[in-house]
């Protein structure tokens, strides 16, 4: 009978050099506990500009807009911003933020009623274990479709000629031609709902709860769409280069976008989760919780995959082989500067006008070099949208590169209605 073979000795932490080092980090073995303060680490040093020495005392903390998805990256976030609140509570007795939890709720549109009713709970759930009086987190739910409330107020004791704000949308979506358009444009409704929401809070930022991995799928799959002019604006810590008229007299002058989870891995927040049992009853894994964008047309056949899929499914793969490959394309657009344009003074306000107009219906900024290339070379696309876009309600000349390719060959006469 052979000898059993010898178990392989279990490493050391390679941090604290006791305990074993269970955990496998982006390089070297490391303990739970170990693990847990990196984890924690990276994206309390993203939220250096929200810490309490930098909120005057007779001021009251801004109040921040996270959005939620269920999903592992938005709960360890919210896990980690509250522990820190916690922290700053207990050491001066205040925060240097607050939180506003949004869930967009899209399941109208998906279709996905029963997976709904989990999310509604499980929302209710959340906000009672995260939540009370003295949090300093309070929870808001709104369906996607309300945008159109949001954006266009009206009096709703009336109906409109025009149908519901679910029917307006459904029309919306089924009159784009691919899958590619549905979940592009279902995308940029709700990060422009997003910015709505934190505008009408007096927000000056927005949390997004992108890891590394969700920020190179992201690089690259706008530029695919040709947004790439934009990709700087989209995938880094800075101002949303919003129509200043847009945002409301407060003591924040711009709108941030913030990614605190943008030096940690996927795989990393999934560990994160799996090393903090009390996230797991709130935690809905995509399987369960498919997108509204994922259900709208069937994804059998390959040309039924969507570039956004394409780049999820490449990078889901390549961080489990190679996370420095993930990790060097979310630097390297770090460093890529937004686009800066000339800009007319004015006296009111000490605000700028932007010289260069932004997309109808993405809200960033136009290439206007790239603008002037549809005009010469992409007559054929512009044709075709005219009808549509006049359905709109947009002018050709009002859209960037990638919308206008989201919103060729949409049908015409379905009496669709941008939101916006």
């Amino acid at each position: 009978m052979a000898d059993p073979q010898p178990s392989t000795p279990v490493p050391l932490c390679a941090r604290c050099k006791s305990g074993p080092g269970t955990v496998t980090g982006r390089n070297d073995p490391l303990c739970s506990t170990c693990f847990l303060s990196y984890a924690r680490s990276k994206p309390i040093k993203r939220m250096d500009p929200f810490r309490v020495r930098n909120t005057p005392n007779n001021v009251p903390p801004p109040l921040l807009l996270l959005p939620f998805s269920f999903g592992v990256s938005s709960l360890a976030l919210l896990h980690i911003l509250k522990e820190q609140m916690s922290s700053q509570r207990s050491r001066v007795g205040k925060t240097g933020y607050e939180l506003l939890v949004v869930w967009v709720d899209d399941s109208r549109i998906s279709g996905d009623g029963s997976g709904n009713v989990q999310r509604e709970e499980t929302f209710k759930h959340l906000e009672s274990h995260f939540g009370g009086e003295d949090s300093g987190i309070t929870f808001k739910s709104v369906r996607l479709e309300d945008i159109y409330t949001y954006s266009q107020p009206q009096d709703t004791s009336t109906p409109s000629i025009e149908g519901t704000n679910l029917e307006k949308l459904r029309t919306l979506i089924s009159s784009l031609p691919s899958l590619s358009s549905k979940q592009d444009i279902l995308t940029t409704l709700l990060t422009r709902f997003l910015t709505l929401l934190a505008i009408q809070h007096s927000s000056p930022a927005i949390l997004f709860s992108h890891s590394t991995t969700r920020l190179a799928e992201k690089t690259l799959s706008e530029t695919a769409k040709g947004r790439g002019y934009s990709v700087p604006w989209s995938t880094s810590d800075c101002a949303i280069p919003l129509t200043l008229p847009l945002l409301p007299q407060s003591p924040h002058r711009q709108l941030q976008t913030i990614y605190p989870l943008r030096d940690l891995l996927k795989k990393e927040l999934h560990t994160y989760l799996s090393l903090t049992p009390t996230l797991q009853p709130f935690h809905i894994p995509s399987s369960s919780a498919t997108s509204s964008s994922q259900s709208l047309i069937p994804t059998s056949a390959a040309k039924d995959t969507s570039i956004d899929s394409l780049m999820h499914q490449y990078f889901s793969q390549m961080e489990q082989t190679y996370p420095s490959i993930v990790a060097n394309v979310v630097k390297t657009i770090g460093r890529v500067p937004a686009p800066t344009h000339p800009v007319t003074s004015t006296e009111v306000a000490a605000e700028v006008e932007q010289s260069v107009p932004n997309c109808a219906v993405c809200g960033f900024p136009i290439d206007m070099d790239e603008a002037d290339v549809w005009e010469e070379e992409d007559q054929d696309v512009k044709k075709l949208s005219v009808g549509v876009l006049s359905e709109l309600g947009i002018r050709v000349e009002e859209l960037c590169g990638g919308c206008r390719r989201s919103l060729e060959g949409a049908k015409e006469g379905v009496g669709a209605k941008w939101p916006l």
